[in-house]
This record gives structure tokens, C-alpha cells and sequence, in this order.
């Protein structure tokens, strides 16, 4: 596998988020456009449909989305083989893909700034095919962010191999100047595992914030606390109220005037290079 980043200077562009935040579920393979099939003669512009595991109980693997073995894309052409990747919590399933027709092009890596903007090419040369993606990141905006990219294809040969090629453009913008409404905001795809529950966070007005851990959670009750905050740029500082002590930094980013994106707000209990994740959080 051959790996390139370019780092590139860019001004503002259209925020394209990775994740799937409306709250819809993934479409099945049936539902999915797959049927576009790769011209086996032709170099060019290849085909495929994202697959996502939002709205599943279904997750990748940490040994897939921790090891460090960035950079390189996994062509899966088996149920069996896509199996080493996957796992589903009791009664959960994910959008099956039919391997006797498709692949899954599997391939991950860190950013060292939050996501604004990710498009993905897939081209053909010859047996051989190229991966371009170009990510647009948030230079003045302190998170690293992990992202994963998973494709179905028409099937690839079991000779093919696929080249990733990364370009990341710094976006080094202010944050947009959205008045975030006062209210309750709710998390559509849960970002803490099952089987902790959803997070609820009102802004009772610009000074105080009440965070309820725990909504709808299989363990036990909610969890309420109320905090102090403050936000500057693309950080948000919460003050637990009834103490003047604790203050914690998050990323946070208002992505209009009722939905905004906030860094993991709970400690990471996973071993190793673990990228906490972040949080979409949508008013009610």
C-alpha cells in the first residue's frame, strides 16, 4: 500500500460532516445503490456507496480502529473476513453486504484538528486503484479526531490492490458567528457505548448548563449536573456550579443556530492510543 499526505493552506469551505448526525438509520444493502458496476477495461472514476454502522448497535473493533496501522486500506471480499472487524452488542445487526457482488474498502487514520470536510475518489489504473481523500480541518481548533472511511464496491480481484492517497487542507477560519438557542439538546447517535444511555444537555441560559448522563440507560438512574461554562472559539469551559474548582476544556464548534458538536465529555476507559471521539448534540 502506498500512503501520501499533503499538507495544503485553504480558506473557509462547507462544513460536510463525517458522521451521520440526523438521527436516520443506515441503509440497508437492498436500499443502497450498489449496482453500478466498474468497467473492467477502463481506468477512471470507480463507483461506490458509504457504509455506516450509525443508528446499529453494531461497532468496529478496537483492534481495528486503535492498532497503529494507519494509512493502509483493507479490501474485505468475505462475511467472514468482515467479521474480524465488527462486532454487535445482544440484538443488534448491521447492513449486510452481499460479498458475491461487493467489497468493502476499509481504511482509517487520526486527524490532528477536528473535521470540517472529507470527499472521497475512488480511480482505477490498470488492476490497480487509488483512494484520493481530501480532508479539510480546523487549524485554530486543539482535538485530534479519528476517522474511518468504509466503501462498498462492485467485487475486486483478489490481485487488486488499493493505494491510499491523503491531502489535508488547514482551514484556519474563526468559528461561524451562530447564536446557539437556549434549550434542550439531545444526542441523535449516541457516541458513549450501550449500555450507559444517551446524553441530555439544557442551556438554561448563557452562563449555566445542566449535563443528565444516563437518558434511557439499561444500569441505572440519570445523572444530573449543573456547570458554569463559558464559551471561546472552538472550546467550551465547564465549571461544576456548586464548586469553583474542576474546570475541564472541551472542542466545541456551533454548527447553527440548533445543533453544535462538542469533544467527548466523559473519561476515555480504553487502554492505549484511544482518540476520544466527538459528541452531536441536537435541540429537541
Amino acid at each position: 500500500m502506498i500512503f501520501t499526505a499533503v499538507l495544503v493552506a485553504a480558506g473557509c469551505s462547507g462544513a460536510v460532516q463525517l458522521n451521520n448526525d440526523d438521527g436516520a438509520e443506515p441503509k440497508t444493502t437492498e436500499e443502497q445503490d450498489v449496482s453500478g458496476v466498474a468497467n473492467d477495461e477502463e481506468d477512471g472514476e470507480v463507483p461506490f456507496t458509504e457504509y455506516s454502522l450509525l443508528g446499529t448497535q453494531c461497532f468496529w473493533v478496537n483492534q481495528f480502529v486503535h492498532v497503529p496501522d494507519d494509512n493502509r486500506v483493507a479490501v474485505i471480499n468475505s462475511k467472514q473476513e468482515f467479521e474480524k472487524f465488527i462486532a454487535c452488542r445482544d440484538g443488534g445487526s448491521y447492513p449486510e453486504i452481499d460479498f458475491a457482488k461487493h467489497s468493502l474498502l476499509l481504511t482509517k487514520s487520526v486527524s490532528m484538528n477536528p473535521i470540517s470536510d472529507i470527499s472521497i475518489v475512488l480511480l482505477k489504473q490498470s488492476t490497480d486503484y487509488i483512494l484520493n481523500v481530501e480532508i479539510t480541518t480546523l487549524k485554530k481548533a486543539n482535538w485530534r479526531q479519528r476517522w474511518i472511511i468504509a466503501l462498498v464496491t462492485d467485487k475486486l480481484s483478489e490481485k487488486s490492490d488499493v493505494n491510499l492517497n491523503v491531502t489535508i487542507f488547514e482551514d484556519d477560519s474563526e468559528p461561524d458567528l451562530f447564536e446557539l438557542e437556549m434549550g434542550t439538546y439531545e444526542e441523535p447517535n449516541p457516541a458513549t457505548p450501550e449500555p450507559m444511555g444517551r446524553t441530555r444537555i439544557n442551556f438554561i441560559d448563557k452562563e449555566t448548563l445542566v449535563l443528565t448522563r444516563g437518558i434511557d440507560s439499561a444500569i441505572g438512574s440519570e445523572n444530573e449536573t449543573k456547570f458554569k461554562y463559558e464559551i471561546c472559539g472552538y472550546t467550551i469551559s465547564l465549571i461544576p456550579a456548586d464548586f469553583d474548582e474542576g474546570q475541564t476544556v472541551h472542542y466545541f464548534r456551533i454548527l447553527n443556530h440548533r445543533k453544535f458538536e462538542i469533544g467527548y465529555l466523559y473519561p476515555m476507559n480504553t487502554a492505549g492510543s484511544t482518540i476520544p471521539p466527538t459528541m452531536i448534540f441536537v435541540k429537541e
